[in-house]
């Protein structure tokens, strides 16, 4: 009896020892990732103070949405969304502007992650 109190002791210890080192995912914050993409934008468009802000409001209701969908276990749409947000843009900058900002926010795309289209279920295809 007392070896089977102290195998629960040891399980129970070692599971909150693991659970503790599981890092706890950052607080998402629409405005701030808003705020910190259009800094980095008018570093490469000049844009008024009142364009900054249109720009930032489009880029706030972007990530909200994508936010909120991840949120409730769904798969956000993310190309409808950045159709969206990029239709939003598109009336404050000039065809110049917008260009560079296209570019932009194609550069800050990730990369390599996540299943390819081909391939939806997460796994690697075969290769015979």
């Amino acid at each position: 009896m007392k070896r089977v109190i102290f195998l629960v002791i040891i399980a129970l210890a070692s599971s909150l020892s693991l659970s503790a080192q599981r890092p706890e995912r950052p607080k998402f914050d629409a405005n701030e990732m808003a705020s910190k993409t259009v800094n980095e934008l008018s570093e490469k468009i000049e844009m008024s103070t009142s364009v900054q802000d249109s720009v930032k409001l489009a880029l706030i209701t972007f990530f909200n949405k994508m936010n909120s969908d991840r949120q409730s276990d769904g798969r956000p749409n993310i190309l409808n969304f950045e159709k969206e947000r990029d239709l939003k843009v598109k009336t404050f900058l000039s065809d110049e502007q917008f260009k560079i900002y296209s570019k932009f926010m194609e550069e800050r795309k990730p990369k390599g992650e996540g299943p390819s289209n081909e391939n939806m279920n997460g796994r690697s295809p075969r290769r015979f």
